[in-house]
């Protein structure tokens, strides 16, 4: 039996045990549910905790969407600071892909698209996820399961932004993949998506709390 799961894991496509326990998933849906929350309860501490979350993510291109929909102040010099630290993990990320591809294989090419993925994902980069998830989806002579992988890294991207017309469309987009040649365990994956009741009724989008004016607080 040991024999022929390790046989499976080398013949398929679908993610292996080991794979799986190292699997990463960007954004953090947490933060997204603190961001909902806020803008439908707001409290101090909330408040507080959202600006903790972003900050030690470095997540510059969130920070300007969450201080735009609460009316925060950006605070310009905490901004410089993430900003300076994601392009220097986006240089890093892109010398891996460039030595990937003067150095290494097929395998190592794709790591370094998909690490890109992650990054932008991560700090809540979301036109620059999706572009970087096209990259890969788009590739030529790519598996139908890695093209289904970077179609949900997509929608975990929307439904983080409650993005929910996005959302639909690339949820389709990954069944129709997943009909032309999916396998089981990413069928599975898409059978199991957590399916918001709020998207499903195209409802539910962080709206900024209702106050007396826009907060002159800092995010920092």
């Amino acid at each position: 039996m040991a024999d022929d799961a390790v046989m499976a894991d080398v013949t398929s496509d679908a993610p292996g045990a080991k794979e799986k326990a190292e699997e990463v998933f960007e954004p953090n849906m947490a933060l997204a549910q603190e961001v909902f929350r806020q803008s439908t309860a707001p409290s101090a501490a909330g408040e507080a905790s959202v600006r903790k979350a972003i900050e030690a993510g470095f997540m510059a291109p969130y920070y300007v969407h969450v201080c735009a929909l609460f009316g925060w102040a950006e605070d310009a010099a905490l901004l410089a600071r993430m900003r300076s630290q994601n392009a220097a993990e986006e240089a890093y990320l892109a010398a891996k892909e460039a030595d990937a591809v003067a150095n290494q294989g097929d395998m190592e090419v794709l790591d370094a698209l998909f690490d890109a993925v992650r990054f932008h994902a991560r700090i809540g980069a979301k036109e620059a996820a999706f572009a970087a998830a096209d990259a890969i989806r788009d590739r030529p002579k790519i598996s139908t399961g890695k093209r289904i992988d970077a179609v949900m890294m997509k929608i975990r991207v929307s439904l983080f932004y409650v993005d929910v017309a996005a959302c639909k469309d690339q949820l389709a987009e990954a069944k129709k993949l997943a009909a032309d040649g999916g396998d089981w365990d990413r069928n599975n994956r898409l059978r199991a998506r957590p399916a918001s009741p709020r998207l499903e009724a195209g409802k539910g989008e962080p709206r900024a709390p209702r106050r007396a004016g826009p907060s002159t607080s800092r995010c920092s």
